[in-house]
């Protein structure tokens, strides 16, 4: 199944269980390279992404280095 049909998929099954489902898009393509880290997760913090997810964000963010 690919990747599309499998989210599809997963919003589906958790829309009929009236359960709230969370997605993360990344597009790995260079755009890290231009975007002030610092302020990409500030507005994460303030639109109430939290917790693990954060965490990961952050460490994805801030312990790579743009070649």
């Amino acid at each position: 199944m690919d990747q599309a049909m499998k989210l599809t998929q997963v919003v589906k099954d958790g829309f009929h269980r009236e359960q709230s489902t969370l997605a993360v898009l990344v597009d790995f393509k260079a755009v890290y390279d231009k975007v002030w880290r610092h302020m990409l997760l500030h507005k994460l913090k303030k639109h109430g992404v939290d917790g693990k997810l954060f965490n990961w964000v952050q460490s994805f963010l801030l312990q790579r280095n743009i070649r």
